[in-house]
């Protein structure tokens, strides 16, 4: 491909993105010029564009959708298995004219699909429900097992046992990271304050961690990337309030070498460099 195709295709794709990212974005914060606005603009459109590729998350969650079956039944019961982390659900569902109970596990709730999966299922208990099953590959190729991808509320079910609990209590592990809180009287959910509410250094801190564990060897990268991240901080006075999704960007971050890598030592570590001189 010529460098003039690439040039019309970046702009098409620009004119594409750039609508979307300004809505994402929403309006300039008080404290920013227009330039640090666009440059957050600039950011949030070639995350989109990046999370389109086809090794992205969202490529491979919709290639296991598209490779799913659904099942329908009432959600009667949603724990957490120990040994795993995984969200069990209990379903009852029909088969061959009879009421039976069907268990299916999530993806593990210390990753961010499985636990929003995990929050969405307990508000729901109670409820029938369609759920996307995907079967996946353990270590041995010859075995598989089912696991929960999405799960979509047909509503209060009319036949559902007056006694099943509106929402009973989750298990989580020790090991896995505070769960949210709520109660069977209450619909809102509680989110964890440690996850919610961190201050900035111990947020980028930890976006720095998971950077290291996720491969990143080279530690120019790893603080032109943490900058990139953390300029998608969302804050709330001296907290950020969406660290959850700012590690997600660390564990999916590409690697330095990529052509998105290099874009990212490219901007940020120009960025870096400004604000350390």
């Amino acid at each position: 491909m010529s460098p003039e195709q690439i040039a019309r295709d970046a702009a098409d794709l620009a004119m594409r993105l750039l609508p979307l990212a300004v809505q994402g974005v929403g309006p300039m914060r008080a404290d920013e010029t227009q330039g640090q606005y666009m440059e957050r603009v600039r950011g949030l459109a070639i995350d989109l564009w990046i999370e389109s590729g086809p090794k992205a998350e969202l490529t491979r969650r919709l290639a296991e959708l598209m490779n799913s079956q659904v099942f329908v039944g009432i959600l009667t019961a949603v724990e957490i298995e120990q040994s795993s982390t995984r969200a069990m659900l209990t379903l009852t569902v029909t088969r061959d004219g009879e009421s039976v109970e069907e268990m299916i596990r999530t993806d593990r709730t210390d990753g961010p699909a499985g636990r929003a999966l995990w929050e969405t299922a307990t508000g729901l208990i109670g409820h029938r429900v369609a759920i996307h099953k995907h079967m996946e590959t353990r270590a041995d190729p010859n075995k598989k097992y089912r696991c929960a991808k999405h799960i979509v509320d047909l509503g209060v079910a009319d036949d559902v046992a007056e006694d099943i609990p509106a929402a009973p209590p989750a298990r989580p592990t020790a090991a896995a990271r505070p769960a949210p809180t709520w109660t069977a009287q209450s619909s809102h959910r509680v989110i964890n304050q440690r996850r919610q509410g961190s201050s900035l250094a111990d947020s980028r801190n930890e976006v720095m961690t998971v950077l290291e564990r996720a491969g990143h060897s080279d530690p120019g990268y790893r603080e032109a990337a943490s900058a990139g991240i953390m300029d998608r901080a969302s804050i709330d006075g001296a907290d950020v309030t969406n660290l959850d999704i700012l590690l997600h960007l660390a564990r999916t971050t590409p690697p330095a070498d990529s052509a998105a890598g290099r874009m990212i030592s490219q901007r940020y570590g120009q960025q870096r460099e400004r604000m350390s001189a």
